[in-house]
């Protein structure tokens, strides 16, 4: 039987980086079979992002959103979520969402380790970054740890992780205990490393630690990217020992069948 689709992260022409129509977007995952996604637009609060890409429009976002979910019902479910930056440092504003992805772009120091690098980033940088997400894991507030390993998205062959190895461990033990899903992003499938993130060592990693709670997104930003990488994304969790993902109902994990 197949699995039921489902995004759990899409950025519409509300967030900086995407120019795309939240009802093109939805088109195309009706197109290709999904029964139900997730807007996360950037809700960033880092005074880097603000002064670089200004702040989301919360009120028009909302308010577009749920005219959507009444407008497909029946036909495809909508969520309206937000993906919110280093929210241990610059907490979310939002109030209640459907929705929270807790994720970092950024070292303490804010280098943005999510863009394509001019150099290398250094060991310095990358062990910045797991810290910065342990410290989010151990803050919690949020539904889903988003892109863990962003870094490696413009790698042409995966990297060795174990340098990193205790920390993220730690990061697992948190989120496991807060009942924080992790999710698998697609977005590396689409730039040069061609494998999802967090990369399957990882992912094993997360299992050996007793994780269970996954999610699924494509973390697209144009319509034609959704549904990029999916059908490998559900082999590589079953290649990992996974055998469930989970959805989120009015704040309650929900189990499909990989």
């Amino acid at each position: 039987m197949r699995p039921s689709l489902i995004d759990y992260h899409l950025h519409s022409q509300f967030s900086a980086d995407s120019k795309a129509d939240p009802v093109q977007i939805i088109e195309a995952a009706l197109e290709k079979g999904y029964s139900e996604i997730a807007f996360t637009d950037h809700d960033d609060q880092n005074p880097v992002d603000v002064q670089a890409y200004g702040e989301l429009a919360q009120d028009a976002y909302r308010k577009r959103i749920t005219e959507l979910k009444t407008a497909y019902e029946g036909r495809i479910k909508i969520l309206c979520g937000f993906e919110a930056g280093e929210m241990h440092r610059f907490p979310f504003r939002g109030g209640e969402t459907d929705l929270l992805i807790g994720s970092i772009h950024r070292t303490s120091d804010d280098v943005n380790l999510s863009s394509l690098p001019e150099m290398p980033f250094s060991t310095g940088m990358i062990h910045d970054y797991y810290e910065e997400n342990l410290a989010l894991a151990e803050a919690g507030g949020f539904h889903i740890l988003g892109h863990l390993g962003i870094y490696m998205r413009y790698e042409k062959e995966i990297p060795g992780i174990t340098p990193w190895k205790p920390v993220i461990e730690k990061i697992f033990q948190a989120i496991i205990r807060q009942e924080i899903a992790l999710e698998i992003n697609f977005s590396g499938v689409r730039k040069p490393l061609g494998t999802v993130i967090p990369v399957p060592q990882i992912l094993r990693l997360y299992r050996e630690c007793g994780g269970k709670l996954l999610t699924f997104g494509s973390d697209a930003h144009v319509a034609h990217d959704i549904g990029v990488g999916h059908a490998q994304a559900f082999d590589i969790a079953r290649d990992c020992g996974f055998t469930r993902f989970h959805s989120l109902d009015k704040g309650t994990w929900q189990e499909h069948s990989l």
